[in-house]
């Protein structure tokens, strides 16, 4: 139950803008974590810096950041995709970009179960 309760929060604290999904993007997620506490995913459309476990980073507090980690990793284990909404800004999965904080940033995140 603490798990939904964090992510709850972690949705409500990405929230940009409007709630309708312009695009989405579908993938199983690998992650990593660098030395400086960036977490990283490549769902299938590039390596995206998502937020810190250190620091408030994108809107999302550590604690949040954490409980995201876990929840991409239990994804992964499970063989199960993670879709990401973003905002319409004329971009597509493919122009997301490759090692960067994705623009637009994500503004839910969805696992698959």
């Amino acid at each position: 139950m603490k798990t939904k309760s964090v992510l709850a929060g972690v949705a409500m604290a990405v929230v940009m803008g409007n709630a309708n999904a312009s695009f989405t993007c579908t993938g199983v997620p690998s992650t990593a974590l660098n030395a400086s506490g960036t977490l990283w995913i490549n769902y299938g459309y590039g390596v995206h810096a998502i937020c810190n476990v250190n620091e408030r980073v994108n809107g999302i507090s550590p604690q949040h950041c954490r409980a995201l980690h876990t929840e991409f990793l239990q994804a992964k284990i499970r063989g199960k995709g993670v879709t990401l909404y973003f905002r319409d800004t004329g971009d597509t999965c493919g122009t997301l970009g490759n090692w960067v904080t994705p623009n637009p940033f994500p503004y839910y995140f969805k696992f698959g179960r």
